[in-house]
């Protein structure tokens, strides 16, 4: 199993360099790291990153500077040793990759739609659904 896994995070990671060829934005630097089951319960990918140097732009504020640290990918279905098809973890991929190009944004408005007095985190808004 151990094999197999680092065999998908190799050619997980050759995609990536693939991309990067016609994206250079999109870093080589960081890693591509197995998501295990009691990390972010109910996502099959999470990108950690640092923001920093917002700028406002009326209702929203953009991250000048994204620091990429990992991309996670969850590989295995639950608990068992059974893993995620190719389709499903290129896709997850391909979504946290777009988060690595968006620069990050804060709106006074949530995922729904819903005018707040402070800033929200706003992952998927319409740059990254352009990335994506």
């Amino acid at each position: 199993m151990e094999e197999h896994l680092q065999s998908t995070l190799v050619l997980l990671d050759g995609i990536r360099h693939q991309i990067h060829a016609c994206l250079p934005s999109l870093s080589t630097s960081f890693p591509i790291v197995p998501l295990v089951d009691d990390q972010h319960e109910g996502y099959l990918g999470m990108t950690d990153a640092s923001h920093s140097d917002w700028v406002q732009d009326g209702e929203i504020m953009k991250a000048r500077s994204n620091q990429v640290h990992s991309v996670m990918i969850r590989l295995y279905q639950g608990k068992s040793d059974v893993m995620f098809r190719m389709p499903e973890l290129v896709g997850t991929l391909l979504h946290e990759f777009a988060h690595c190009v968006t620069p990050a944004t804060l709106h006074k408005t949530d995922d729904r739609g819903k005018r707040r007095r402070k800033w929200c985190f706003v992952a998927h808004d319409d740059d990254f659904y352009t990335n994506f």
